[in-house]
This record gives structure tokens, C-alpha cells and sequence, in this order.
């Protein structure tokens, strides 16, 4: 990547330096903080304070938050600022990390610069990058691994394929998702250099093989924490939760074939479950992946493989394809399992797929300079096409950079607390950002979204023993507080409407 740095240091630097004034802008446009960066801030306090065991039961995946209690020490920062900046330089290391990408597969300086600009308007990086999320760590190393082995496709030099393991390995310390390429890539490559049969399925043997000793080794770090294992348990226990997960998984399946069965294909159609599962399973990933990619970014890359605009290194298309298969593996077994997938999880696919977007940009762009004609469209239909996918390109980039917070309110109701109540007060709350702005998380009791455990205790009359009940009302719930009032026979003393029609609500109550 230095050698890269150097041949496009001016560029490499702007984008850097771009990048960097994008989050925080974002910041500033979005400074409420989100559910995973509280659970992460918590373990980063232990950490920095030493508390190394409470900080594995907060977060077991300790590198991201060990990396914010890090800063925090060293720059005698606070762990919210830590962890801000933390971010700006993994989401700035990971948009050079994918121009290098561009680079190395072929890109010239036209490329170079369509793929900056696409990225730094990427509204799947724009979007969370207010967010304190491990997220920008495991992009980053994915993209220098997916680099690394570029690099060894083309050298096929052991220190090469060495430092591909060493960022995969960095990679799975972000996110579980890494070890899955740690242990795959080595049998992609390896099926592709083989010739033989034979050969071909004792790598078959050996990946299985090497598989289930990672799988039962994560089963046995997942327990290290948890105080109070006997050793042998803690042997034993790896073989156990792998077992008990595959029979999880399909309990969960049956149950889920069984539902889709009896409610909603009936007796008559019942034969189809199977068929409408796999397709509801294909659906979902397809959609997930497409709106991460952005219908536009997805249209124009369709295209471009339709018309053979690959990237000009056609011999990186098979480790390309290792990446974007795996990726497929990871996300389809998480949909079959959750039926569910959360856009930012598709977003290493989505930057695979977005490698081929900068090339058909400056192959469309140098088109319309040339005014050749192609199959697209004849000249003159190219001269406002290509002009007008541009500029809708941008708009999409720079609606997103401008969108506010919509939990603006939230904070503000949690600061309004801080400032109003004493440090004795006790609150029940239906929201952990809430929570966390009142600055005292010792004294709250947390319900997260989950309205029906929340009505119970208010039905039970448990929420006398609190000085404050809040609640957090989307547009959707807000015909809830009328009712929640008549439970409570009192009416909120603070009310601190949002946007998109949301509200918080705080009630004072007689206390205990």
C-alpha cells in the first residue's frame, strides 16, 4: 500500500483528508449516541480502569473496546471523544485501503478519483459514521486483506499470503465474521491452484477438519470469561455449544416451516413451505444487499457486468469471487437462522460489489467526453444520460451527509433529568440512550424497546418504587401515552417531542 501511497500521494491525501472533515461532520449533525456505542463505552471503562474480567462479561470481543480505552488513557480523553476519533481514522483508513483496492486492479487516475468521490459520498459509510461501532475496524482489515491476497495472486510469495493472514486475523478481532475468511480463503485457493481431483477433496478434508477445531476453539473463548467454570467444563463445554448450536438452528427452522405451514399457506399449500422459505430467505438477502449497495450504485454495476466492464486485472476476478462467495456464506446462514439481516451487516459484500462501480463511472464518463456511440444509447442520448446519472449520484451522496438525528430528543429528555433529578432518584425507562444521558446508569432500570415487559411492571404496580417513569414513543406508538396515563392516573410533567412525530415523556411519581 506504500508503494501505492506514493504513486497517488496528492490524491491518497485529499480523500484522506476529506474523509476525515465527512465524520466530522457527521458528528456534528448526529450527536446522539447509539445502542452498541453505550455496551461498548461500558466495557472500555473497565478496561481502562483494569478491570479486565468485567469488561470480558460486558463485551467479549475485546479489541474494539480496548482500543477506545486505549486512546482514552494515552490522550487523557474521554471515552465518547476516544472513541469518536478512533472512528474517523478507521473510516478514513478504510476508504484509502479501497482506493488502493482500485489501484491494484487495474485502476488509472480517472478511476482512482470516480472511486474517491463515490465513497466519500457512500451513504452506506455516511450513515453510521456518527455511530461507535466496531463496524470501520473490520472493513478496514477486510479490504487490506482482500488487498494482501490480490498482492499474492499475483507474486505467489509466502510473506505475501502471511500478511493476508495477519489482516484477516486483525479483521476477525473486530467481528467474528474474519475467522470465516481465515479458515475458507486457504481452500479457495487452494481448489483453484490444484488440478487434480483427488487432491481437490483432501483439501475438502483438511479445511472441514481445520473448521471444526476453530469453531470448537471459539465455543471455549466465549466461556473464558464467564467466572465459575470448572476446567474440565470449560473443555468439555466448546463440543457441547457446537452441537447444541446445530440443533438450535434447526429447531428454529422447523419451528419457523412449521408457523409459515399452519398460518399463513394453509392446509392446501402446506407443500410449498419449503419452496416459500428458501425464496422469503433469497429475497431478503437480495434486498438487504441491493439497498446497502444504494438501487442506483446497483443499477449501473448490473450493467457493467452485463457489458463485460470488469476491472482490467481479469486474473484477480477468482479471488475477487472467493471474497463475494464468502460473504454470500456468511450472510445467507445468518438470514436462515434470524429470517432477518440488518443492512450495515451486508456491508463487506457490498464493497466488494462496489469495486467494479469507479470503472464503469470513467468507462461511461470517457464515453460522453468522446461522444462515441455504444449500446447504450446513441451520442446524443449519452450527452444528457451521463451527465444526469452523475448528478443523481451526488444529490444521493449529499441528501444523506445533510440528514439530522432523529433522536435529538431523546438526549435532550436524559440531560433535562440529569439536571432535575438527584443522585439518589430511581427510573424506569423503555430506552438505553435515555439512560445513558442522565448520567446516572447505576440507579436505572433499562427495558430497551420491549413495550409488552414494560406495561407489565406498570400494571403490576412495580413502578411505585421509582421517583421517574420515561418512555419513548415513535410515530407509530404515540396513541400508547393516553392509555399509559390513565395506568399511571397522573400526566407527564416534561414532554420533549422529536422528528418524525416521536416523543419522550417523563412522569414524576410520588416516589417510594
Amino acid at each position: 500500500m506504500l508503494k501505492l501511497w506514493r504513486e497517488q500521494r496528492s490524491l491518497f491525501l485529499a480523500t484522506l483528508l476529506a474523509s476525515c472533515l465527512i465524520s466530522i461532520w457527521r458528528l456534528y449533525m448526529d450527536d446522539v449516541i447509539n445502542n452498541d456505542g453505550i455496551e461498548y463505552l461500558r466495557a472500555a471503562n473497565a478496561f481502562s480502569q483494569g478491570l479486565w474480567q468485567a469488561g470480558f462479561e460486558i463485551y467479549r470481543w475485546p479489541l474494539y473496546p480496548g482500543l477506545i480505552a486505549l486512546i482514552s488513557v494515552l490522550g487523557d480523553l474521554g471515552l465518547e471523544t476516544a472513541a469518536h476519533l478512533l472512528n474517523i481514522l478507521l473510516w478514513s483508513w478504510a476508504v484509502l485501503a479501497f482506493l488502493a483496492l482500485v489501484l491494484a486492479v487495474g485502476g488509472d487516475r480517472l478511476t482512482l478519483i470516480m472511486a474517491a468521490i463515490m465513497l466519500l459520498l457512500y451513504p452506506g459509510f455516511n450513515a453510521t459514521r456518527a455511530f461507535i461501532i466496531r463496524d470501520p475496524g473490520y472493513i478496514a482489515a477486510y479490504l487490506m486483506a482482500l488487498l494482501a491476497l490480490f498482492e499474492y495472486w499475483k507474486n505467489s510469495r509466502r510473506a505475501t499470503l502471511l500478511r493476508w493472514a495477519a489482516w484477516t486475523l486483525l479483521s476477525t478481532l473486530f467481528r467474528v465474521e474474519g475467522a470465516v475468511f481465515l479458515v475458507l480463503t486457504p481452500f479457495f485457493i487452494l481448489w483453484w491452484k490444484l488440478q487434480s481431483r483427488p487432491s481437490r477433496w483432501w483439501v475438502v478434508l483438511i479445511v472441514l477438519g481445520i473448521a471444526l477445531v476453530f469453531a470448537a476453539a471459539m465455543g471455549w473463548w466465549l466461556y473464558i470469561p464467564t467466572p465459575g467454570y470448572p476446567k474440565l467444563d470449560i473443555l468439555q463445554q466448546p463440543l457441547a455449544a457446537i452441537s447444541s448450536a446445530w440443533l438450535q438452528i434447526a429447531e428454529d427452522l422447523s419451528d419457523k416451516l412449521l408457523i409459515l405451514k399452519a398460518d399463513i399457506l394453509g392446509v392446501y399449500s402446506a407443500k410449498y413451505g419449503s419452496s416459500v422459505l428458501l425464496f422469503a430467505i433469497l429475497l431478503i438477502l437480495f434486498a438487504k444487499t441491493v439497498a446497502k449497495i444504494g438501487f442506483i450504485h446497483a443499477l449501473i454495476i448490473g450493467y457493467a457486468v452485463k457489458r463485460h466492464w470488469w476491472f482490467p486485472r481479469q486474473d484477480l476476478r477468482q479471488p475477487w469471487l472467493c471474497y463475494v462467495l464468502i460473504n454470500l456464506l456468511i450472510l445467507t446462514t445468518f438470514v436462515v437462522v434470524k429470517l432477518f439481516l440488518a443492512q450495515r451487516y451486508s456491508l463487506a459484500l457490498a464493497l466488494s460489489f462496489l469495486l467494479l462501480l469507479p470503472f464503469a463511472l470513467a468507462r461511461l464518463f470517457r464515453l460522453w467526453r468522446s461522444g462515441r456511440k455504444n449500446a447504450l444509447a446513441s451520442g446524443k442520448k449519452l450527452a444528457w444520460f451521463v451527465p444526469t446519472l452523475f448528478v443523481l449520484l451526488i444529490l444521493i451522496g449529499v441528501r444523506n451527509l445533510a440528514g439530522f438525528t432523529s433522536k435529538s430528543n431523546i438526549k435532550q429528555a436524559g440531560l433535562w433529568l440529569q439536571t432535575h433529578s438527584t443522585a439518589y432518584d430511581h427510573v424506569l425507562s423503555n430506552n438505553k440512550i435515555f439512560n445513558y444521558y442522565t448520567g446516572k446508569p447505576g440507579t436505572l432500570l433499562s427495558l430497551d424497546t420491549n413495550w409488552q415487559q414494560f406495561i407489565t411492571r406498570i400494571l403490576s404496580s412495580e413502578w411505585q418504587q421509582y421517583e421517574y417513569i420515561v418512555v419513548r414513543l415513535t410515530r407509530e406508538q404515540r396513541y400508547r401515552l393516553p392509555r399509559l396515563q390513565r395506568l399511571l392516573q397522573r400526566e407527564p410533567i416534561k414532554l420533549f417531542p422529536g422528528r418524525h412525530d416521536s416523543l419522550v415523556a417523563i412522569f414524576r411519581t410520588s416516589g417510594r
